[in-house]
């Protein structure tokens, strides 16, 4: 059996470099948080799928002027068999278009695999709370 408190301690390590990789606006490293056919979804756009996609939209996000995102876990569950699990929370997301300041924030999910092993993001998505013409576009 599984060691489940473990498992969620080591996700949750897991997010805290990836929101440091954020900081560091790191789209390649944040890119490698994802399994090879992860998905990313975020409002407005199509879904990203595989790293290279997924960078694609990190990188230009990372170059918006004055872009910080941050995200707090409320909480952990992984699931009995121990190889994969779901975390949920909050995010913040400001930036800067067209001289006005933004701000969106609202709840994510991201389901965790176990692969070879390592926990992989396999899905992420946001829930924004913009109005659909403020959202951002990169």
């Amino acid at each position: 059996m599984p060691d489940l408190r473990a498992e969620e301690e080591e996700i949750l390590s897991l997010s805290r470099q990836l929101l440091e990789l954020t900081r560091q606006k790191d789209a390649a490293g944040v890119a490698k948080m994802y399994s090879a056919d992860g998905r990313l979804l975020v409002p407005t756009y199509q879904p990203m799928q595989g790293h290279d996609k997924i960078a694609e939209l990190w990188k230009k996000m990372f170059e918006i002027p004055e872009v910080s995102y941050a995200f707090q876990p409320i909480a952990i569950e992984v699931a009995a068999s121990g190889d994969l699990a779901y975390e949920y929370g909050s995010f913040t997301l400001r930036f800067v278009r067209s001289g006005s300041r933004f701000e969106d924030s609202g709840p994510y999910v991201m389901v965790w695999k176990k692969i070879a092993g390592e926990w992989k993001l396999a899905l992420s998505i946001l829930n924004s709370s913009l109005e659909r013409e403020e959202h951002l576009t990169v």
